[in-house]
């Protein structure tokens, strides 16, 4: 049976708050910059505190990298998105003259005179360039020709540009929330991988950050098509991803988890929150339809509803997340060495109350605090698996990722370093 290895956790709260501290100070004072280099000083503190087998763990990363990678990925999200630029300034300009437009024409039906402004023209023109009919079958009420909407050659060039407006908003909307946010997070993932060492010992990642923001865009839409079921497949499938293109050393990671058993999880959460949101919607839809003849006995739902809601979010949403945690641990090794992991929904829940309460009642002071309680949990449900004095995992002859966080620093995406 191979030895279990406990992870040990020593940093002290003290010392976090005093690093955290002159960070906010010193960002303030530089406007901001100092926050890269304030969070390298953070990580490599917190990292250090995580002891395995005697030996602790560190982080080598810069600041100087960190607010580079930044700068670049910022440079080039800007030069990619100078068309929504443009169109969100179309879009804008559109939705005023059209609220202008429908303002001025229901005065003039109050008022019983025709209103003929520039903004109700421009408006049935925004209108009509949506409506097949009126581009195939213009209006032939002569007799009123400044309502008359026409496609002349300026109009039909404009109604193009309205719809290429809207197209490239909507294109870029779906682009910033379905891929955006997983190349960042890949992107975070790979630069710390190679900036964690352990015994000289250090990890990277191979593969491409764009192919995993595709793959996450597609497990997206997957996800809205099912209504929301197809959400565990989805997670697993991401992270296996990324674990199957990780490295210590020379060994590359496996996992092989058991998407079934984790869509059980989900599967209660999901009927039971499902059930609880009908619970509240069917007297509303009863009293609708006939409010007249509503029974008495059908104001038992919304008080099912209250006892289903709080058990399938605080219950079954916290016994999916801690499920989750420990297929992501438990199906994962590099080569003789794996995990174990014990985290249970309870615990889960308890750490996320706690340090929401904290965060909370301290107005955002106390948030040094919550980070240290959640290493700590960490380090205690987390277990490593196998002979550590007598791995076969060597140091891989690789460079080094360079290229920094990029849009993690953007979105402020927060990865745990283990």
């Amino acid at each position: 049976m191979s030895p279990e290895n406990d992870l040990h956790y020593d940093a002290t709260t003290s010392q976090v708050y005093k690093i955290w501290i002159v960070n906010i100070l010193l960002s303030i004072c530089t406007l901001g910059l100092y926050r890269f280099w304030g969070k390298t000083r953070l990580r490599r503190y917190m990292t250090a505190g995580f002891m395995l087998d005697g030996d602790r763990f560190e982080y080598t990363g810069d600041g100087k990298e960190l607010f580079w990678g930044f700068v670049k990925a910022t440079s080039l999200l800007l030069i990619i998105s100078l068309p929504f630029f443009w169109a969100t300034m179309e879009v804008s300009k559109m939705s005023q003259e059209l609220e202008q437009g429908i303002e001025n024409e229901f005065k003039s039906n109050t008022d019983h005179k025709p209103l003929s402004t520039p903004s109700t023209i421009r408006a049935k023109k925004i209108l009509s360039s949506f409506t097949t009919d009126t581009q195939s079958h213009p209006t032939t009420n002569k007799s009123k020709p400044s309502q008359s909407i026409n496609n002349t050659p300026a109009q039909e060039e404009m109604n193009v540009l309205q719809i290429t407006a809207i197209l490239i908003y909507i294109i870029y909307i779906f682009f910033f929330i379905t891929f955006l946010p997983f190349v960042a997070v890949f992107q975070a993932i790979k630069y710390r991988a190679s900036r964690l060492r352990y015994r000289g010992i250090r990890g990277h990642l191979i593969g491409s950050s764009l192919k995993y923001g595709i793959i996450g865009c597609c497990h997206t839409l997957l996800v809205i098509a099912t209504l929301g079921l197809w959400k565990p497949f989805a997670d697993l499938r991401l992270h296996q991803y990324k674990t199957t293109h990780l490295y210590f050393g020379n060994q590359i990671a496996t996992f092989k988890p058991h998407y079934f058993k984790l869509f059980f999880y989900y599967f209660a959460f999901y009927i039971c929150f499902v059930v609880g949101i009908l619970c509240f919607l069917i007297p509303e839809a009863v009293a609708y339809l006939s409010p007249d003849n509503v029974p008495s006995a059908i104001m038992i739902f919304p008080i099912i509803g209250f006892i289903l809601l709080p058990i399938g979010f605080f219950g079954l949403f916290f016994g999916y997340r801690a499920a989750r945690n420990r297929i992501k641990y438990n199906y994962l090794s590099f080569g003789d060495i794996g995990f174990d992991c014990s985290i249970t929904g309870w615990r889960l829940f308890k750490l996320m109350l706690g340090n929401g309460v904290i965060i909370l009642f301290t107005l955002g002071l106390g948030y040094p605090w919550a980070m240290q309680r959640r290493q700590r949990f960490l380090a205690k449900n987390i277990k490593i698996i196998g002979d550590l004095k007598n791995s076969s995992i060597l140091q891989a002859q690789g460079e080094k990722d360079n290229s920094g966080e990029g849009l993690s620093s953007f979105f402020d995406i927060r990865i745990s370093l283990l």
